[in-house]
């Protein structure tokens, strides 16, 4: 009879421990989730910016390639970068200046840009997966003002013309909120 006794006695204590470990363990759970969510987003972002400079590094190289083969000072470079060839801005806003913020124009419309091996270059310029990115890189090519003619500097008897090009190109990424704009000064 005593043994009976003693089992009615018991208040539930190991209920309400292994209630607090349950707790306790849930937490802990749900703190690794959302630190495993966090990690994938920055993880996912950070993909987004790298093929964002990657579009724009293409970009580049392309504008790069394409105005050594293409442009020159007789080329049509206007102030409003009709067809992407600009003029350098006579205002302190750069005509490539970032579009969320100063100047929309110019890469609001493909009239005022040149998209990615849309020029017949040659080779070297590999189509890009339209799946991967957002919207195709592109790129403007700003004529840049000329150095004065130094006296010495022929070549057979007349002045070596320097023709100095600035390229900018702008890269969107997986998602249109990675974006990245690379430059580059290009002589010849």
């Amino acid at each position: 009879m005593n043994r009976i006794a003693h089992k009615n006695r018991q208040q539930g204590a190991v209920l309400v421990i292994s209630l607090i470990i349950l707790l306790v363990m849930t937490l802990i759970g749900i703190t690794g989730m959302q630190t495993t969510v966090l990690e994938e987003k920055m993880a996912g972002n950070m993909r987004d910016q790298n093929l964002a400079f990657q579009a724009a590094e293409s970009a580049l190289r392309n504008g790069e390639m394409d105005t050594g083969a293409n442009y020159s000072l007789t080329s049509s470079f206007l102030p409003s970068c009709a067809n992407g060839l600009c003029k350098p801005s006579a205002t302190a806003v750069p005509v490539w200046a970032d579009p969320t913020t100063t100047n929309p124009v110019i890469w609001s419309s493909s009239t005022n840009t040149i998209a990615y091996a849309s020029q017949n270059v040659g080779v070297g310029v590999a189509p890009l997966d339209p799946i991967v990115y957002a919207n195709p890189p592109e790129y403007i090519v700003e004529l840049l003002d000329q150095p004065p003619k130094v006296a010495g500097q022929s070549l057979k008897g007349s002045a070596i013309p320097i023709e100095t090009f600035r390229i900018t190109a702008r890269g969107i990424g997986g998602t249109t909120t990675a974006s990245t704009m690379v430059q580059s000064i290009y002589k010849k």
